[in-house]
């Protein structure tokens, strides 16, 4: 049982830390977007610009899409 348990902790912390990275994203990327600093990526023909589709990313594919944002951010 204990197995089980560590690995079901791990699981519950890299949602945690998934979700915590999305809000961060999220309410960065619109603070940025107040400020007309708009924070936006294109990988091939996919232009990501939206606040909401970028933390979408980061929750669903954060492993990719958090790195993404940060060197998007910088460059602005």
């Amino acid at each position: 049982m204990a197995p089980f348990l560590a690995a079901a902790a791990v699981v519950v912390l890299a949602v945690a830390v998934a979700a915590a990275s999305a809000v961060w994203v999220l309410g960065d990327a619109r603070a940025a977007e107040a400020e007309r600093r708009p924070v936006s990526a294109r990988i091939g023909g996919l232009e990501i610009d939206r606040p909401e589709v970028r933390a979408a990313a980061c929750a669903v594919v954060w492993v990719f899409a958090l790195p993404l944002y940060l060197a998007a951010r910088r460059a602005r």
